[in-house]
């Protein structure tokens, strides 16, 4: 058996960082875990011309920032070759370079190996949700040329990170075989989520936590929750998050006349978004593998969440919630009511859910999986090496 090593790790974010978004957020806390174990783990971010003078550490992490020119026609490119630039540069600073989204800039890893770059250098990218389908890597609407280009530097990466049946399914019609996937979902910290179903409530309280963006469609929340208060139901919605919505959304619920809507704002503490809660919404067009719907899972909250990548699998894999299609206000009262009628129907989900969530999404098991993934290829290409 290999004796477990310190690893020095990079993980890159190609956006802005840090940010309330899900896969910044997974990265951080498996930084974290990681670096408990003994691992240096720096950051790679761009210094996008919006950002405000950031400092050099977030949370202790270091964050090393590539800048990006202000004249948009050459922005892109800039960032690119300043990025292939510092893995040049940086080819025998790290064991392991993790991108944690799919956007144009992964395929420069793939690149960097097949130029020869790393010998020793374990690279992967992460497939976080639809966004490498909507203009990433794997978008069809490419043009033939960079698509080709883009995919085959990601081919020159040791392995995809996968997460859900979806993005399976997705990156097998573009040729990429089981092999160079790695399937790994998103995980929780469990010592901070605990099962909070034999606390006494007042009212009910449906939960949503994330940001405030058309995708998340809140809006099919809002309606619901105003059908259900015209029907005499006594609950509460704690929405916990900001965005760009948030003034649309205020409208929409002063033009409905839904009652007890608490719109708390972002919190650093994710627990809290659960706590007080009894039911989980999250009605998206479109996500990843939502780390808010396994942190709702883990506080054994039943889940209502839209048929979609990643949403999908937590419902079919746990047994822990209902799936509803993209947009279906009535479909949302239906199962709400049900669940506000008859608690116990919630509460029995939701141990469903935390189940699984301590089997399947345990961020220390992730964590320990990622770990020997880097370092198990570490040592076969040492091992070529000799």
């Amino acid at each position: 058996m290999l004796k477990q090593r310190s690893l020095r790790l990079l993980f890159i974010v190609d956006g802005h960082f840090p940010t309330s978004g899900g896969a910044e957020i997974q990265a951080l806390r498996l930084a974290e875990v990681l670096r408990r174990r003994g691992h240096r783990v720096d950051f790679l971010a761009p210094q996008l011309p919006s950002d405000e003078i950031l400092m050099p550490e977030y949370q202790d992490v270091p964050v090393q920032r590539l800048r990006v020119w202000r004249i948009p026609v050459v922005a892109r490119l800039s960032l690119y070759l300043s990025f292939v630039a510092f893995l040049w540069r940086h080819r025998r600073d790290y064991d392991a370079v993790h991108v944690h989204m799919v956007s144009m800039l992964a395929p420069a890893p793939g690149w960097v190996q097949r130029w020869g770059g790393w010998q020793q250098v374990r690279s992967i990218a992460k497939l976080g949700g639809p966004t490498e389908f909507e203009g990433g890597c794997f978008d069809p609407r490419l043009p033939a040329w960079r698509g080709a280009f883009a995919r085959a530097g990601l081919r020159g990466l040791d392995a995809l990170q996968v997460m859900s049946a979806a993005i399976v399914l997705g990156v097998e019609r573009f040729g990429f075989a089981k092999h160079q996937q790695f399937f790994l979902p998103n995980g929780v910290d469990l010592t901070r989520f605990s099962d909070t179903t034999e606390t006494a409530r007042a009212a009910p309280r449906i939960v949503f936590a994330g940001r405030l963006r058309e995708v998340k469609r809140l809006d099919v929340l809002l309606r619901a929750a105003a059908a259900l208060q015209a029907g005499g139901r006594v609950f509460s919605v704690e929405i916990f998050g900001n965005g760009t919505q948030e003034e649309a959304l205020a409208e929409l619920e002063r033009e409905l006349g839904v009652q007890q809507v608490h719109w708390h704002g972002y919190v650093e503490d994710p627990s809290r978004h659960y706590r007080h809660g009894d039911i989980y919404v999250q009605l998206s067009e479109a996500e990843g593998m939502p780390t808010s719907v396994i942190e709702a899972m883990a506080c054994a909250l039943p889940i209502l969440v839209t048929r979609i990548s990643g949403s999908e699998d937590l419902v079919e894999g746990s047994g822990g919630g209902v799936l509803v299609e993209v947009g279906e206000v009535e479909a949302v009262v239906a199962v709400l009511a049900q669940w506000l009628d008859h608690p116990e129907t919630g509460t029995a989900l939701g141990r469903r859910s935390r189940e699984y969530v301590l089997q399947q999404h345990d961020l220390q098991q992730v964590a320990q999986r990622l770990e020997h993934f880097y370092d198990s290829e570490k040592n076969r290409k040492q091992s070529r090496q000799h």
